[in-house]
């Protein structure tokens, strides 16, 4: 048993869950939980986070549900865990006790609320990532994104230079990060360098305080920061041939420094394209690209939006007083039909302002932000069906034929005024009815 504060921090925890977990009680009170899907081995805040009771509790509700209690060491410790609140006279809540026991029964699943059981699925979700790929950076179960963690373990273990690519909001800069900070890299700078956004003497400054003869020490004007360690070129198929130059000398120069940094790049070009582009130097080029990953739009692995809105929204809950458990189905319902075309960047977007409006634990499509809703509709709408391209002749001999009908109709069928009203002989009129197929009705009254 535990017991948790009103202000989310564990208060009391017993001599089972010391064995349970294996970290003693005088270092887990204090901890403060948040609503997170952390499954870190040796982390307390993983820990506290594990034994995060719902904003149900906290609102005087006695719930139960499935967990993955995060240890001091080894894999965590699947169980079910019980949170029943404890009120004061006037009914605010004065605690919670959390009682965790055997794992829920396959056969009760059934009575969990779905967004209890999606926290649950993502944190085994995770479990499984780190055993599968050694990170747990990455939420996916798509066949395209278990591909990019692949690729991303080979990265880690080597010092080849990376290309990562995809569409703009993939994810690519995520990626990136995670091969950095996952490898003996971690112990040095990551160092972003938008090539798109920077000058080109503004990249050949930092490129020459990156490989000139001080080093990068220059680089950073703390003199406590850590040195370089990946330098991470955003949109290199933007940077100047010139510093271009700069890169492929400085990589090649034999200097123990330089061994030291480490090259990862992005683009939204495919590998393909760049290698034709006549932009970009061959040995830049050919430096860049020893590994490359393909980083898939979020359209073409919609299996992954579930866990990953739901990884999105407890990630924004660090930090926060307000704790949001998930969404509800009718948010399913709207994700699924759209097709996202700003990527996890607007998946972000649209979560943090959802969160933001909204008052429940659980988000609803009523919170969904304007923009959201009116571009789904835009896109339930299809595309502008535009009329064909008709030859030039028919369409002219089409537009004659209702000018002409138009000019009788008008005159009541008295071809002397008809004529006149568009402006040609009287004769020239009755060759084009005939040959238009226009019939010659009487004058009417």
């Amino acid at each position: 048993m535990f017991w948790v504060s009103p202000d989310r921090r564990i208060a009391f925890f017993n001599a089972s869950c010391e064995k349970l977990t294996g970290w003693p009680a005088d270092e887990v009170v204090g901890q403060l939980c948040e609503y997170v899907a952390d499954q870190r081995t040796g982390s307390l805040e993983a820990l506290a986070a594990s034994l995060c009771p719902p904003a149900e509790a906290f609102a005087g509700q006695i719930v139960s549900v499935p967990a993955l209690i995060a240890c001091r060491t080894g894999d965590p410790q699947s169980r079910s865990l019980s949170f029943i609140p404890l009120l004061e006279e006037d009914g605010a809540v004065a605690g919670i006790l959390g009682v965790a026991a055997a794992p829920v029964p396959a056969a009760k699943l059934a009575e969990t609320a779905p967004a209890h059981e999606l926290h649950a699925e993502l944190a085994e979700l995770r479990v499984a990532m780190a055993r599968r790929f050694g990170t747990q950076s990455l939420v996916c179960r798509s066949e395209g994104m278990l591909r990019v963690a692949g690729q991303l373990a080979i990265a880690r273990g080597t010092r080849a230079a990376v290309l990562i690519w995809g569409e703009k909001g993939v994810g690519k800069e995520h990626v990136a990060r995670a091969i950095h900070y996952e490898s003996e890299w971690r112990t040095r700078a990551f160092v972003p360098l938008d090539c798109q956004a920077l000058s080109s003497l503004e990249l050949e400054q930092a490129m020459g305080r990156l490989f000139g003869p001080s080093g990068d020490e220059e680089f950073f004007d703390s003199p406590t920061a850590l040195r370089a360690g990946t330098i991470f070129l955003i949109h290199a198929e933007h940077l100047s041939r010139d510093v271009q130059k700069t890169v492929v000398d400085g990589f090649r120069a034999p200097s123990a420094e330089r061994s030291a940094l480490r090259l990862i790049a992005s683009t939204t070009v495919e590998p393909s394209a760049l290698e034709a582009d006549e932009r970009l130097r061959p040995d830049f080029y050919h430096l860049m690209t020893h590994l490359c990953i393909a980083v898939p739009p979020l359209r073409r692995r919609m299996e992954d939006v579930r866990y990953l809105a739901q990884h999105l929204l407890e990630e924004l809950n660090r930090g926060e007083s307000r704790q949001f458990n998930g969404f509800g189905d009718d948010v399913w319902d709207k994700f699924a039909e759209y097709n996202w075309p700003r990527n996890v960047d607007e998946l972000l977007a649209v979560i943090r302002e959802a969160r933001a409006a909204c008052n429940e634990p659980l988000i609803r499509a009523k919170d969904l932000p304007f923009r959201f809703r009116t571009g789904l509709d835009a896109q339930s709408l299809g595309p502008v069906i535009r009329p064909p391209i008709a030859p030039l002749e028919i369409f002219l001999a089409q537009s004659e034929k209702e000018q002409i009908e138009r000019a009788l109709k008008e005159c009541r069928h008295n071809k002397t005024k008809a004529a006149h009203l568009l402006g040609v002989p009287r004769a020239r009129m009755y060759r084009r009815m005939e040959l238009l197929g226009i019939p010659d009705e009487p004058e009417s009254a």
